[in-house]
Formats: structure tokens, C-alpha cells, sequence
């Protein structure tokens, strides 16, 4: 995949990811990373949240609005084209879920206060990338 072509997905899809903070039973935290497919489903490793006890989790950047886009609750104010709105911790909903074959490293999770706005990563080979 040559660089503008990474740079482009990079564009589309970093405000789809989220980090997922954790803890384990000795107390020693760590960090992985989990990905938005739509409607607050979120995919991660199951290696990131088994047997863990899940701090946080939090889309790493910022969701940018067109000031058309914004919220009827967000204030007017002339002359903005973007708006940056800063999301909150998600809060857990469902999950994690596993694949009932514990070698397949996959866990789900479905978050129920996501943005309706934040990206997701569309399911399937159709991107070209492994």
C-alpha cells in the first residue's frame, strides 16, 4: 500500500479507535486498543479484556463536526466551519463477548452512549488492506 493511500485510511478511520485501559487481578494495569464497527459495537482482542477488569475506555481523538452537523443543543456562533467535540469515557453496555472457541483472539463490547456521529470501520475485504 503505497503512503497517500495510508494517510487517507488513517484520515477516515483514527476517530474509530479507542483505547481500552485495564486491570488485572495483581493489580498491574495495561492498555490495548479496540475499534468502532457501527451502532457502538466496538471489536478488541480478546487477549486486551479477558480475566481483566476494564477502567476505561475512551475514542482517542476527537470528533469533528461541520458546524451544519453540530448538535441543535450546541451553541451558534458565526464564522466556525468545525467543531471539535471531545468524547466521554464509554460506558459498557453489553460485553465483552467471546467467540465460544477461546483460541480465536477476538472480544466485542457495545457501548451505549458512542456519538451518533463517530466513524466506524465498515466490516469486510472491500478496503484492499489485510
Amino acid at each position: 500500500m503505497d503512503s497517500n493511500t495510508a494517510q487517507e485510511l488513517f484520515k477516515r478511520f483514527a476517530g474509530a479507535i479507542a483505547y481500552v485501559a485495564v486491570e488485572g487481578q495483581d493489580g498491574v494495569q495495561g492498555i490495548g486498543s479496540a475499534f468502532h464497527v457501527g451502532e457502538g459495537v466496538f471489536v478488541t482482542a480478546r487477549h486486551v479484556v479477558e480475566n481483566l477488569k476494564i477502567l476505561e475506555v475512551r475514542i482517542t481523538e476527537s470528533l469533528r463536526l461541520s458546524a451544519g452537523e453540530a448538535s441543535q443543543n450546541q451553541p451558534k456562533t458565526p464564522n466556525i466551519t468545525n467543531l471539535y467535540v471531545q468524547e466521554k469515557p464509554i460506558k459498557i453496555a453489553v460485553g465483552p463477548l467471546f467467540y465460544q472457541n477461546s483460541t480465536i483472539d477476538v472480544a466485542v463490547f457495545k457501548a451505549d452512549n458512542v456519538h451518533p456521529m463517530i466513524p466506524y470501520v465498515p466490516l469486510g475485504g472491500h478496503l484492499g488492506i489485510r
